[in-house]
């Protein structure tokens, strides 16, 4: 088993987890109505109930009520109608049981003297999408207007979903000036064809004059002509369709501009829309007066001191005593300290100190709730080589209130013990940037030879967008290897000072970081070693790995991954020291292993690394509850003595196990057997439980 607590700082002991061994499928209270299904028309019992987990499961523990009832009923009526039963209906009744027969309890009424409940669905006949068609429509052509409906021959007639094209195809038309378009209501008529119910959809449109900014005006009296240009050309919509959205954002452009010139403008805007399809829009600014900054002051939302410094916020700002206040800048800044993830809440106020002056002296005020920014993790675990594990980490997110990141880490098991300490920094070169400077030592006792090493490593990464981000680095490390059990030519022990530099290229598109069900992830990390004081040679490394997860069916998700490690060394007669060689098999490769367990071993079953390795995992995972899922998965792993080569060894795992999610990532049970060459593993299976995917 393993377990991670959490202890937050200033607050009670919060226990994160609770033992998978207990967390079973809710049982069903002695005073609790029991719920029947007396009749489910096409679907099966099980279908139903996952569609209202959370509703029955107090139903049946005795803690619901006739709303959650409602509300289940609800929920299936909605699923039954989307899988394509447009007059599907479900209904509920509350029977007690009583010594002169059953009796039917109003739904108004409490569950006290309920014995059961009977959940009847009509699903009625199965209807398929036929033809959609529209009257009217000139502008757009028809099959773009489609394109926003279901299509297929065997797609489900859904009333929700005709609906919702219909609502996107008025909102196509609006975006492109058709403010006064009348789309629908759709009508439908069904029809037998290719033996099945279809029903043909058919959408009136009327679409009306299309409208185009002409002209823009900006009216002031306190603003010279020249301000007014300038404010008219910033608003910059002439020639663009006409929808009200553009009228809102001109102001909005309006108010930015003569907010950076420190106005805190009231700006309202009229639209003369006339029957040639010209639009005017005239904004009336008055401007108000210019604010200075006369002082800047944070302040705590709730009864605590602020931990972030002055100094921090102050930065963030940029602004100076005497200086203009810019409200765009106000904005950005304010963005800048969610960003870092320090604040629960975050609100800028400018309040002038004499308002009777023009322009104003004003104290600009920062209003803060700070997140709980330390807490104290603990976690244990299980592998098949390091038998019991552990580890406490103590992070600390705003150290010295400067908006720095420390972590600290020590973590052992019966085999293996180390620390790791890091502090991150988004300040130096701005929130989308990181740099880390990190420290590790580490021993462990392996399959093949004992280690110990230590190093430090600076980083810098860079999120270009949401998606992509690059990241660079260069460390120092010293490890050394001895007790080797390696009977292999060139493999002794041996003490080596790495010097490296790394680079690295991501694209990630998955839903989550911690549990993904959607999306997917590559990275290319490119780098190369040069060894100090010693005649080993450089080696250049390259690790290219990804992932792709997709959702088969409601509540259930296949995930695939892959990774690809080469290490080359350019000197056709050097050797790779046995602590810097790859090597397969434990919690996060092949698990049907244990640590270092797979693949090319010596004349005595060690394993002695290789220089190139492929490992592949494909897992099905399916949601029984809200945070429990069985899994199923298959690994593959492939080790090489060559770089780049093809010949080696190949072992396979294939397993099941449980993820229960938790806040920090899914706590993981995997038992995973191998049918294949068992390598330097004694046993043909392996169990291990740990925090997090294993990919």
């Amino acid at each position: 088993m393993a377990a991670i607590i959490r202890l937050n700082t200033g607050t009670a002991l919060c226990i994160s987890f609770v033992l998978m061994l207990f967390v079973g499928a809710p049982g069903h209270a002695d005073d609790a109505p029991e719920l029947i299904f007396v009749q489910t028309g096409p679907f099966r019992v099980r279908e139903l109930r996952r569609q209202a987990e959370e509703e029955l499961r107090l139903l049946e523990s005795g803690d619901g009520r006739p709303a959650d009832l409602a509300d289940a009923v609800y929920r299936f009526e909605t699923w039954v109608r989307d899988q394509g039963y447009p007059d599907g209906s479900v209904t509920a009744q509350m029977i007690s049981l009583t010594p002169q027969g059953e009796l039917t309890v109003d739904m108004a009424g409490e569950f006290a003297g309920v014995d059961e409940i009977r959940i009847t669905v009509d699903a009625g006949e199965r209807v398929f999408l036929g033809e959609v068609d529209f009257d009217g429509a000139d502008h757009f052509p028809e099959d773009d207007l489609r394109a926003y409906f279901p299509r297929g021959r065997r797609v489900p007639y859904v009333e929700q979903r005709i609906r919702s094209g219909v609502e996107q195809v008025a909102r196509l038309y609006e975006l492109d000036g058709f403010v006064r378009r009348e789309i629908g209501p759709p009508e439908s008529e069904r029809a037998e064809r290719d033996g099945r119910i279809r029903a043909d959809v058919r959408v009136p449109v009327r679409e009306g004059p299309r409208f185009v900014i002409r002209e823009i005006r900006v009216e002031s009296d306190p603003l010279g002509l020249d301000d007014i240009e300038r404010l008219e050309n910033a608003v910059g919509l002439v020639g663009e369709p006409y929808y009200p959205r553009q009228a809102v954002s001109g102001a909005l452009t309006l108010r930015r501009a003569l907010g950076q010139d420190g106005y805190e403008p009231a700006v309202t805007h009229d639209v003369d829309l006339d029957e040639d399809g010209r639009a005017t829009i005239v904004y009336r600014v008055d401007p108000g007066p210019v604010r200075l900054v006369d002082d800047v002051v944070a302040r705590s939302l709730d009864d605590r001191e602020l931990r972030t410094s002055d100094q921090l916020i102050r930065s963030l700002l940029r602004l100076d005593e005497g200086d203009v206040v810019d409200y765009a800048e106000l904005d950005r800044s304010r963005a800048e300290l969610y960003s870092l993830g320090l604040f629960a809440f975050v609100n800028v106020e400018v309040e002038p100190v004499e308002p009777a002056r023009d322009p104003q002296p004003s104290t600009v005020y920062v209003e803060l709730e700070e997140r709980d920014s330390r807490h104290l993790d603990l976690e244990a675990g299980w592998g098949a080589h390091e038998l019991l594990r552990g580890a406490v980490s103590y992070t600390d997110r705003n150290l010295f209130g400067l908006g720095r990141r420390f972590t600290t880490t020590a973590h052992g098991s019966f085999r293996t013990f180390g620390a790791e300490l890091s502090v991150s920094d988004r300040m130096v070169f701005g929130p989308a940037s990181t740099v880390t400077l990190s420290g590790r030592y580490s021993y462990r006792d392996g399959v093949a030879l004992d280690e110990t090493a230590a190093g430090a490593e600076l980083s810098l990464s860079y999120a270009y967008t949401r998606e992509w981000s690059v990241a660079a680095g260069y460390s120092f490390e010293w490890s050394r290897a001895y007790n080797l059990d390696v009977e292999t030519e060139g493999v002794e022990e041996s003490t080596v000072v790495t010097s490296r530099v790394g680079f690295a290229v991501e694209y990630d598109t998955r839903d989550s970081v911690l549990n993904p069900t959607t999306g997917g992830r590559l990275s290319v990390s490119p780098a190369v070693s040069f060894p100090l004081g010693s005649e080993i040679s450089m080696v250049v490394e390259l690790d290219t790995a990804g992932q792709y997860h997709m959702g088969l069916a409601p509540n259930t998700a296949l995930s695939l991954s892959g990774e690809h490690r080469v290490r080359y060394l350019p000197a056709t007669d050097a050797t790779l020291p046995i602590q810097d060689r790859l090597f397969l098999g434990g919690t996060t490769s092949v698990r049907s292993f244990g640590t270092d367990e797979l693949g090319l071993p010596s004349r005595r079953g060690v394993p002695r690394g290789g220089l190139s390795s492929l490992q592949g995992t494909a897992e099905l995972r399916f949601r029984v509850q809200e945070r429990l899922s069985p899994a199923l998965f298959y690994d593959l792993g492939f080790l090489s003595a060559d770089s780049f080569g093809l010949d080696g060894d190949w072992g396979h795992g294939v397993g099941a196990g449980a993820r229960y999610n938790l806040p920090v990532g899914p706590l993981r049970l995997d038992v995973a057997y191998n049918p294949g060459e068992r390598y330097a593993a004694d046993r043909g299976w392996a169990v291990h439980f740990a925090v997090g995917l294993s990919y």
